[in-house]
């Protein structure tokens, strides 16, 4: 009871305090903070109005000019300001106000960085050109040469670790990697990722996150790792663009073009970008197999083909971002792709069994397919009162179609006899993609900071082939040849992560993540029992940094990710390349688990190197399979018995004043896998340097070398590469446009060479692909160069869409 009355009592003199207080003329007090390093804006930080003894009166946010606006009724009297902002230190000032006031303007608060950053180094002045945080290496293109007249894959090329081949793949380490830009899917893959990527310009970009082994935060898909490219975000008001246009000729013409805009004002935030490209290619191909069986001996297969393609794609996307309020923002995005392509592709086959020419015959395959890929998504963030305490939440619809078909026409002479043969494969595939995340931060002390998350997503699959021969002038199915596969995938996972800055030089990560993965694949046609999956996997992950000294920083760093395989390689369809080749997805394979450790160490924030060792079960490849009765060559995926693999990499890039740049990358990997009685392991070497000079004032130029070595490639050897580019830029008087003239392959001298030793199978085979390429692109600014890029986040269906394959 006595409780009961005090806590009355309380209740009502805190009444009558405030209904006094609210009896007082209304002041608004109004600012701007700003960063005392940079005098850039500081925004949504916390400024709050107290009475001296501490009791809160009022606080706001500031917005993201640094702007705020305090309004409460106050008496004459002293009162408290206060700033609080993550990563800055407390700001606060008292605040005396006089009879008879109702306006007042604070003057400008400046806020000092506070001693340590939640995975932020803090770098006093200029930053460097390679910063290595808890869990990522930054690659700051922003300092850059190269950054002012080069796209963005020549972008990449620089950054430590990255590997960009002629075929315009991207790896990191030597293992394929996801690409998003400010955190957000591009949803493209392999040529045409590369050409969205052209369209876009390094001026636009601030940095290039790398992260070999990505935080629990992540999807646990994928042991290759991420890059996200960050780009500037300056905090003007306005409109600005970039409009690419480049032409180019190898044996054949070549086109792109591309736009990206920006749009900022108080309430919204626009961004957009759109792109074409037309690419028409030849390629030549030479394959040797030798075949040795038990019951007919020593067979050679010898194939020489050649291929010409058109490949033409278009692209756009446009995200919305409206901000509700300084602490909510409400955005929209809408993303599609459109592709078409066509070859025609020779080939002569000669078989000779027991040196004795049995076989030969000629095939022209001539293939028309397109697919597009549509992707919606919706997020919301809030920020809190608490500095770095936000919530993010994201929704995604996806679809991804394709149909297309293939014609063979077939002559051959067998025992003497000619005859002729036609057949044509047709598809169909479409998968569509339902995800939701949900991400939270909250900082547990300034020095702390804990997130947690979680994700559902849905894939359905529905795949048909149908494939017909022509028998009597009529098109006949081949049912022994058709085939549909539907499958099915739900994935629920959540994580939680933790850092903290234990010490001046030490910081700590640790993080943990759980998957569990519900999938069935079925095909009506083979009326085979559905193949049924539910597991559920753990996948921690920790990070170790030391800042020894200025000039020394060390990281230690592990993950355990998850190997999926895409969906095309889950499908068993059969797919013929041609009369004695095939392809075929494998509805059994199991998902690999790596468990990867890697060692880094920086000098000067400047030379990077690094050491790892990863230890993969079931990792996955494809492999060669021949029937001793049809002498039909099949490549399928099987899961190898284990396999290890080791890294060293190193990025050092050196400046001769300021006309002179040259980088220099180097990686050196050694793989060790196994199935059954076959052994895959060797050396694998990826090096590129480029030197880039400034000429006079508007001129630059640019050589780079690469050479690439694989001795052990699944069960495959790729024989040394060596090639050379060449490239001339000049910017003009605007200060907006730019020339470039670039010449990929100089000496043609890029191609694959590879030989595969499996089982009873020999195979060499050589593949070149255009390779001498001449390319003039020009591009111009538009509009306020200055102004800050739309908030754009992740979508919720990355690691979904990343296993789509064209």
């Amino acid at each position: 009871m006595k409780t009961l009355l005090t806590l009355t009592l309380v209740t009502l003199l805190q009444l009558i305090s405030n209904l006094a207080w609210a009896q007082s003329p209304t002041v608004t007090i109004s600012g701007q903070t700003l960063n005392k390093e940079d005098k850039q804006a500081a925004g949504f930080a916390t400024v709050a109005l107290s009475s001296l003894s501490g009791q809160n009166l009022t606080s706001t946010f500031s917005d993201e000019q640094g702007k705020f606006i305090l309004a409460a009724p106050l008496a004459p009297g002293s009162y408290l300001v206060s700033v609080t902002a993550f990563t800055f230190e407390l700001w606060a000032d008292t605040l005396h106000l006089a009879a008879g006031t109702t306006t007042v303007e604070l003057p400008v608060i400046s806020l000092t960085k506070a001693a340590f950053a939640l995975k932020e180094a803090v770098v006093e002045g200029a930053k460097p050109l390679i910063e290595q945080q808890i869990d990522k290496l930054v690659f700051n293109v922003a300092q850059s040469p190269v950054a002012a007249n080069g796209n963005l894959v020549e972008v990449l090329q620089r950054a430590p670790g990255v590997q960009v081949d002629n075929s315009d793949k991207i790896t990191l380490k030597g293992k394929p990697v996801t690409v998003t830009i400010d955190g957000k899917q591009t949803h493209l893959s392999g040529e045409q990722l590369a050409n969205y990527l052209k369209s876009l310009q390094g001026a636009t970009v601030e940095k290039v996150e790398i992260m070999s082994n990505p935080s629990a935060k992540y999807d646990a898909q994928g042991a290759g790792g991420m890059l996200n490219i960050v780009t500037k975000r300056d905090k003007k008001l306005g409109f600005s663009g970039v409009l690419t246009q480049g032409v180019g000729y190898g044996q054949h013409g070549k086109a792109n073009t591309g736009f990206t805009f920006n749009y900022k004002s108080k309430k919204l935030g626009i961004f957009g970008n759109t792109g074409y490209s037309y690419d028409k290619s030849s390629n030549e191909s030479t394959i040797t197999r030798n075949f040795n069986s038990a019951e007919s001996g020593r067979s050679n297969f010898t194939q020489e083909g050649t291929g010409l393609t058109r490949a033409q794609g278009g692209n756009a996307r446009i995200a919305v971002d409206y901000y509700l309020n300084p602490t909510s923002t409400l955005g929209i995005m809408a993303s599609g792709n459109l592709n078409k392509n066509s070859s025609e592709d020779k080939s002569i086959t000669r078989i000779q069994t027991q040196e004795v020419l049995t076989d030969q015959l000629r095939q022209l395959n001539e293939s028309d397919s397109k697919w597009q890929r549509t992707t919606f998504n919706i997020n919301y963030k809030k920020r809190f009162a608490t500095p770095g305490q936000e919530l993010t939440v994201d929704g995604d619809l996806s679809r991804y179609a394709a149909d297309g078909g293939i014609q063979y026409t077939t002559r051959f002479a067998e025992t003497g006899q000619l005859n002729e043969q036609l057949a044509r494969n047709l598809t169909e595939t479409d998968i569509h993609i339902k995800s939701f995340k949900l991400d939270y931060a909250h900082p547990l002390s300034e020095k702390t900071m804990l997130e947690t998350g979680a994700k559902v997503s849905v894939v359905t699959t529905n795949n048909d082939m149908q494939f017909d021969s022509l028998r009597q002038q009529v098109w006949r199915p081949e049912s022994l040849r058709s085939n549909s596969f539907d499958y099915q995938e739900q994935i629920n996972a959540a994580y939680v992560n933790m850092s903290s800055q234990l010490s001046a030089k030490l910081g700590v990560q640790l993080g943990l993540r759980g998957e569990q993965t519900i999938s069935e694949g079925y095909s009506p046609t083979l009326k085979a029992e559905p193949v049924k999956r539910d597991y559920f996997q753990l996948f921690p992950s920790a990070f170790l940094s030391y800042q020894a000294s200025e000039k020394h920083q060390y990281g230690l760093s592990y993950s355990r990710r998850i190997g999926r395989p895409s969906y095309k390689d889950l499908n068993p369809f059969v797919y013929y390349i041609d009369r004695y080749t095939t392809d075929q997805g494998n509805p059994y394979i199991r998902p690999s688990l790596t468990n990867s450790f890697e060692f880094n160490y920086m000098f000067a924030q400047q030379y990077s190197f690094s050491i790892g060792y990863q230890e993969a079960d079931d990792n996955f490849e494809k492999v060669i399979l021949q029937d001793e009765q049809t002498r039909e060559v099949r490549q399928v995926y099987q899961n190898f018995d284990n396999a290890r693999g080791y890294t060293f990499s190193a990025s050092v890039p050196v400046s001769f004043g300021k006309y002179v740049s040259v980088y220099n990358n180097l990686g050196v990997y050694y793989i060790d896998q196994k199935l059954g009685n076959v052994v895959s392991e060797g050396f694998a070497v990826m090096a590129n340097s480029a030197a880039y000079f400034k000429i006079l004032q508007k001129y630059s130029a640019e050589v780079s070398g690469t050479y690439n070595y694989n001795g052990a490639y699944g069960v495959y050897q790729v024989k040394p590469n060596v090639y050379f580019n060449l490239g001339v830029s000049r910017e003009f008087n605007d200060k907006r446009s730019s020339l470039r003239l670039s010449v990929n392959d100089i000496f043609n001298t890029n191609q694959s060479d590879l030989t595969a030793r499996y089982g009873n199978v020999d195979l060499n085979s050589r593949y070149r692909w255009e390779g001498r390429k001449v390319k003039l692109s020009f591009s111009y600014r538009l509009g306020n160069q200055n102004v800050k890029a739309a908030n754009r986040k992740s979508t919720s269906s990355s690691e979904e869409q990343s296993r789509i394959k064209e």
